[in-house]
């Protein structure tokens, strides 16, 4: 039994657990204040002047200003655009205007980010849960065959960054869309792709493909997919126009989401900002997903899940996502570490 996915549908599937993507680094500096639409609540994210991004609750709790929306940073506290109230980066309330002291249990909501490679990444667990792993690192997480440092590299912001607002998708179904590796044949025209391998430990789930060249059957590319949680999906492409990737599917509204794709170039001798018309040419190609995108907004879901490629592992691997609680693993354990190592608070 199967059904289009329009908002309804859409909507019917709960935002999963895991570590999603806003707005990239850049688009808030230092004392700047930007809103977030994210699982259908508002949020705001300031940079203070030391550089450290935090995430709160987007309503101030004097009269429900949007604190994204006229708030402005003041050092490491958000001030509030209507009565001047001021929140610290945990949420708690610091200040209140012709009041000898703070409210003591005013304290806005705070979100668990982690801020790497030009990205920012925000925790998702329903019932507020800390982080139970950490985001997969685009560079340390994939290794490829060869010794590279992001140095290597060009930001990813702006040239390699593209978003795209409000598509009637979910995670779910675009994680799935990149894990089927017989799709790189029928949407994109690529040559004969086949599976060498996959892995679904914990939380992450691996795979390897390869493809070769039509006529001579020899591998021309290769490509690394590394899920950590079904929100974003990072890839690294070996071989025929070496680079990495990342898809992340951030829910905005019910049955609305921001698919926002980052495309980390290898940097070219004569070119060092990256604007050259070659290296602008391979941006643009990297950036195509008009065709997802088409497929998505008219996606089927059979049983009001999403279809899934054959591996059972990935299958497993996916349902889990939806859940609140599961057991912890040491793998689990030495990836939240690790993840307090970033820019992660409460």
């Amino acid at each position: 039994m199967t059904s289009a996915v329009g908002s309804t549908e859409a909507s019917a599937l709960p935002p999963p657990i895991g570590w999603f993507q806003i707005p990239w680094s850049a688009e808030t500096p230092h004392g700047g204040v930007r809103p977030i639409e994210f699982c259908g609540r508002t949020l705001v994210a300031y940079r203070g002047d030391a550089g450290q991004l935090n995430v709160l609750e987007g309503h101030s709790l004097d009269l429900g200003a949007e604190l994204g929306r006229g708030g402005c940073g003041r050092g490491e506290e958000l001030e509030c655009p209507f009565h001047h109230w001021r929140w610290g980066p945990d949420g708690q309330n610091t200040h209140i205007p012709d009041v000898d002291r703070p409210h003591p249990t005013a304290r806005l909501t705070s979100w668990h980010i982690d801020e790497r490679h030009g990205c920012v990444y925000l925790w998702h667990d329903p019932e507020g849960g800390a982080p139970r792993w950490a985001v997969v690192d685009v560079f340390e997480d994939l290794v490829g065959s060869q010794q590279e440092s992001p140095a290597d590299y060009y930001p990813v912001y702006p040239q390699g960054a593209v978003r795209h607002s409000a598509v009637t998708t979910h995670p779910q179904i675009t994680a799935d869309n990149i894990v089927d590796f017989r799709h790189f044949a029928t949407v994109h025209g690529t040559g004969l792709r086949e599976l060498r391998e996959w892995k679904a430990e914990d939380a992450t789930f691996r795979s390897t493909m390869d493809f070769r060249a039509g006529s001579t059957s020899k591998i021309v590319a290769s490509l690394e997919l590394v899920l950590s949680g079904v929100g974003i999906v990072f890839t690294l492409q070996e071989g025929r126009m070496p680079q990495r990737v990342s898809l992340a599917t951030t829910p905005t509204r019910p049955g609305n989401a921001d698919p926002r794709l980052m495309t980390w170039l290898q940097r070219e001798d004569g070119d060092s900002t990256g604007t050259s018309k070659q290296v602008s040419k391979r941006y643009a190609t990297a950036a195509a997903l008009p065709q997802e995108i088409e497929i998505w907004q008219h996606h089927a879901m059979p049983n009001g899940r999403s279809s899934r490629p054959t591996s059972r592992e990935w299958r497993s691997f996916a349902d889990g996502q939806h859940h609140s609680t599961h057991d912890t693993t040491t793998h689990e354990i030495t990836n939240t570490m690790r993840a307090s190592k970033g820019a992660t608070h409460e």
